[in-house]
């Protein structure tokens, strides 16, 4: 809409106002209300522009005011809605509160819990919105979502969207598909207690920071390195130099490229006249601001809850806040995503159905002001916390740290966390960038270290009562057709079309070079499909034991499963609705889907026999039920939770020093703290559940498939790298002591038990380091070869910071090639090692496959039988026998 800001209500008006009302109205309010009453006159003149020209000025104001008193009556209603919607939630939070009380969690702890609930909520939404639009796009043709985006066909898609007719019938179809579910997700979003308009012709804006502070240079056609020297300077030395494309120029420069690209029929002046150009290049001065300091369009930073509600309008009301940016066909709307936009348009679409499904769940859970009831459960939490520090004489400090964890993960759920402070975007994508590169040059083989997932699988088969064979089909099955058709009707497909890596703990791959570059990577080591095909058997496992599950009477359920169930929120009314589903049938085997609770309530008989049961009890009752099909196979497979992302980051915003030195230390490490918290939690509700005999079991077998697994992968990891699998008597402790970290996720931990906290790995650098994070390491890796290069040039025998035995060249080798992309996949590592890296190796610093073969027989006992020079193998494997002690 138009924007009204240098425009201020006359002082009788607001007199004449405040008499009316009963009371004085402050000059914010004044404010919205012409906002208001000009979005109304800018909407009567585009539903008749003939009439609205015929029109003198008291007519426009007439058909205005008549407009606008509608509206206001429509936001009285919304008031009555929202005041409903706040007692629902209160209770809904009181419930939940007494099921943390329940579990033995109380104070913070019980905060805690409950955030962890809502986010759970948070992921059902998004993964049934997600999969829907997902699963009609690849509907459309096969491959219609292919692992580069067709920009010709978006384009297409864009001009459709916008009403143009392109001749495509899948275009058509693209176009229809975004429509109808972003509809859905509004309409949602709307009872949830929203206010979101509907909008002709929509399709998300989005504005990249990175290049919208650089505008000048963007459109200069001058690239990255251009634009980091540029700031560099600027920031660096401009005290001496003039600021090379300031602030201004660059506003200048995108106020300029965009004008012409805008409808100006959109933008009216206060008497509801075209703007002039003056005022109308003011607004979008004004635009451009509110943009930078707002931040990048994020599907995880949420737009009515924390930061972003608290600068504006209430949560529920952000729906409605559209930028006033209107263009005037798809061909301009184009132009500027190209130039200025973020990220793909498909990727867009997906984003944009995301967001809206956070602040569906955020509203549903939480209330119409989820900041009001975070607050007021913070205060809940601190009470008990601080009751309890004078009963038993606890510090306080210890409840300052809960209360800082806690809000950690209260940022990582509304997105805030995930926030780049405005004028860091640069030191932000430096960072981003490096952990991205980490993660292409790091995870390559880490398939071969997930062989563990098989344990924790079976494992949670066996606690959810699926028969071993079943299990066991299900899992080889999980790859098939079938198996995604029966994932794409439990909602449950989000995850794996989105191509998410949450689990390795670097959430945020961006969309620059090293982002694309990292998914890829993901893709060709086949990580990505080991997981979410673990994922999805364990999905399937538990839809089939929920069919025959549902059977029964809520009362007659009992023990660690009514637990499990009452955890994700499941209730009396929700499992009568879950009841009331006809499972879906595979092959003659019966499935409960989210698609299946949803069609019997399409169902008139149901709806008479049951007049209780509203819409809201329908998607609720469906939200708790993926949530609760995602939590088993997070389990299973294991996927961090909030509690385990909030220690990654601990709520520290992105381009600040600490939070991005934080977030390289505990890359990689959200695995094995997920792993610790998901099977404590677990082992905890079953020994209140069933008592100390079923809990102890649990741990058993948990530690005993892990670490089972674990050598498994100990040995695989050994036989890629071309050494004999190592020895596994159990006099070998140490061999037993790596299976236990690898099958836990700690695989980092293997050199550290092999040659010590302070020895060296197999690469030279020294084993406590690595506690740092891999960013870091490299730092240390680059001094190193930097100072190792110095020490040689000027005669020093002393060389390096650290491996004093390689040379300059050998260790700029070892940098370069874990850094660099498909070099290191389990299935060409191998194969590369010995077509071209050992020998360069051996030429640059001789001696080096003499030192790593004497370092392996030295610390685990292996020889080599894949000759380190030779492509091919010149004998068979055989067991080591354990290093002398």
């Amino acid at each position: 809409m138009a924007s009204y800001e240098n425009v201020r209500m006359r002082r009788e008006c607001i007199e004449r106002i405040s008499l009316a009302t009963g009371r004085q109205i402050s000059e914010r309010e004044a404010s919205e209300i012409m906002a208001s009453f000009h979005s109304a006159m800018d909407l009567v003149r585009r539903q008749d522009p003939d009439a609205w020209m015929a029109m003198g000025k008291q007519e426009r104001i007439d058909a205005a005011a008549n407009l606008y008193q509608q509206s206001r009556l429509a936001e009285a209603e919304k008031i009555k809605q929202r005041a409903y919607l706040a007692v629902v939630t209160q209770k809904q939070m009181e419930n939940r509160l007494a099921f943390e009380r329940k579990s033995g969690r109380k104070g913070m702890r019980a905060v805690a819990g409950i955030l962890q609930y809502v986010d759970s909520r948070v992921h059902a939404v998004q993964n049934e919105f997600s999969t829907a639009l997902l699963d009609k796009l690849n509907g459309i043709q096969k491959g219609f979502l292919a692992w580069r985006e067709d920009t010709a066909m978006a384009h297409k898609v864009i001009r459709e969207i916008f009403g143009e007719d392109t001749g495509s019938k899948l275009a058509k179809q693209a176009a229809k598909a975004f429509q109808d579910i972003s509809e859905e997700a509004r309409i949602r979003f709307n009872a949830a207690g929203g206010n979101m308009g509907k909008l002709e012709h929509y399709f998300p804006q989005t504005h990249s920071l990175v290049r919208m502070v650089h505008a000048a240079e963007v459109l200069a056609g001058q690239g990255r390195i251009r634009q980091t020297y540029n700031t560099l300077r600027n920031t660096v030395v401009n005290t001496l130099f003039h600021e090379v494309n300031t602030y201004s120029a660059n506003k200048a420069a995108w106020v300029n490229f965009i004008a012409d690209k805008l409808d100006r029929n959109r933008y009216l002046d206060a008497n509801g006249d075209l703007m002039n150009d003056n005022d109308f290049f003011d607004m979008l001065g004004r635009v451009y601001d509110r943009i930078i300091s707002e931040g990048d369009f994020d599907a995880d930073i949420s737009t009515v809850a924390g930061q972003a509600a608290r600068q504006g309008a209430s949560r529920a009301n952000r729906g409605d806040l559209h930028r006033a940016l209107h263009f005037k066909d798809a061909e301009s709307f184009m132009q500027y995503h190209d130039t200025f936009g973020d990220g793909g348009y498909f990727d867009v679409m997906l984003r944009s159905v995301r967001k809206t499904a956070k602040d569906i769940a955020l509203l549903e859970e939480m209330g119409p002001n989820p900041n009001a009831m975070y607050r007021g459960l913070e205060r809940v939490g601190q009470a008990e916390v601080n009751q309890g520090n004078k009963v038993q004489g606890r510090l306080r400090f210890f409840g300052r740290v809960g209360l800082s964890a806690v809000d950690a993960m209260w940022k990582t759920l509304n997105g805030d966390a995930n926030r780049i402070t405005p004028g860091r975007e640069l030191l932000a994508s430096v960072w981003q960038g490096a952990r991205n590169m980490e993660v292409v040059g790091k995870l390559q083989s880490t398939l071969l270290a997930s062989v563990s997932d098989v344990s924790t699988y079976f494992v949670s088969a066996h606690v959810n009562k699926t028969p071993f064979l079943t299990a066991t089909a299900n899992l080889i099955k999980a790859w098939g057709g079938d198996s995604k058709e029966l994932a794409i009707r439990a909602g449950m497909m989000a995850d794996e079309l989105s191509n998410s890596i949450v689990r390795w703990g670097e959430a945020n791959v961006g969309e620059g070079w090293t982002g694309k570059l990292a998914n890829f990577t993901m893709r060709v080591s086949l990580l990505e499909a080991w997981t979410n095909g673990v994922r999805r058997a364990s999905t399937i496992n538990m839809m089939g034991t929920m069919a025959k599950l549902t059977r029964f009477s809520w009362e007659s359920i009992g023990g660690y499963q009514k637990r499990s169930l009452e955890r994700m929120g499941v209730d009396e009314k929700t499992w009568k609705i879950w009841q009331a589903a006809k499972p879906y049938k595979q092959n003659g085997i019966e499935f409960l889907t989210k698609q299946d609770i949803r069609e019997a309530f399409d169902d008139p008989e149901f709806r008479l026999k049951h007049p209780d049961i509203s819409q809201r009890d329908i998607d609720r009752a469906v939200t708790t039920y993926i949530a609760f099909l995602t939590d088993e196979s997070g389990i299973a497979s294991l996927n961090p939770d909030l509690g385990t992302r909030a220690a990654t980051n601990f709520g520290f915003e992105r381009g600040t020093w600490r939070g991005e030195a934080w977030r390289s230390v505990m890359l990689f490490k959200s695995f094995p703290l997920s792993f610790m918290r998901r099977h404590l939690e677990r082992i905890s509700e079953l020994y209140q559940t069933e008592g100390m005999a079923s809990a102890s079991g649990y741990t058993a077998a948990v530690f005993v498939a892990s670490t089972l697994t674990g050598a498994i992968s100990v040995q695989l990891a050994a036989l890629s790298s071309g050494r004999d699998p190592q020895d596994m008597s159990f006099d070998n402790e140490d061999f037993w002591m790596q299976a236990m970290a690898k099958g836990g996720g700690a695989g980092f931990l293997s050199d550290v038990i092999v040659a010590g906290f302070d020895g060296k790995n197999a690469y030279g650098s020294p084993n406590f380091v690595r506690f740092a994070g891999p960013v870091f390491n490299t730092v240390l890796d680059t001094f190193d070869v930097a100072k190792t290069y110095y020490n040689e040039a000027i005669g020093d025998e002393d060389i390096g910071f650290y491996d004093r035995e390689n040379s300059g060249h050998a260790k700029a080798l070892k940098l370069l090639r874990g850094h660099t992309p498909f070099v290191n996949l389990w299935y060409t590592k191998g194969v590369f090692d010995r077509a071209i890296y050992n020998e360069l190796m051996e030429f640059v610093s001789p001696g080096y496959l003499d030192r790593v073969q004497s370092w392996a027989l030295k610390n685990t006992g292996q020889e080599m039988w894949w000759d380190m020079t030779q492509i091919k193998p010149h004998r068979m494997p055989r067991m080591s026998e354990a290093p002398e002690d």
